[in-house]
């Protein structure tokens, strides 16, 4: 998705907010928006309330569901093909690559 021209997740959603982390190159920002603000918004959210994990077929929405954003570079590591992860096998293959040592998480409410 995009938000004025720059790559953007949402993280949180609250009616017609919602809480995205914009990609300007050699910085992130957060904030809330007017959902109806994010191009393809719409058509993604359809793509993914059918989406699954690829490793473990958990199905994206679902109660079990924790939304992880990582970074570009990071996520080329970890999933090259550009599949749909979970939280758990986003550990789960962080876990063989080399040198990782911790994985640190940030809980945003």
């Amino acid at each position: 998705m995009r938000y004025k021209g720059f790559d953007c997740r949402v993280l949180k959603e609250s009616g017609t907010q919602a809480y995205i982390e914009v990609d300007r190159g050699n910085e992130y920002e957060r904030g809330w928006v007017n959902k109806t603000e994010i191009e393809d918004y719409n058509y993604v959210q359809t793509l993914m309330k059918i989406a699954e994990c690829n490793d473990c077929g958990m199905p994206y929405g679902s109660d079990d569901w924790i939304d992880t954003v990582l970074s570009n570079e990071q996520w080329k590591m970890i999933c090259p093909n550009d599949a749909l992860l979970c939280a758990n096998c986003i550990i789960k293959r962080a876990s063989k690559l080399d040198g990782i040592t911790i994985a640190k998480m940030e809980l945003i409410f």
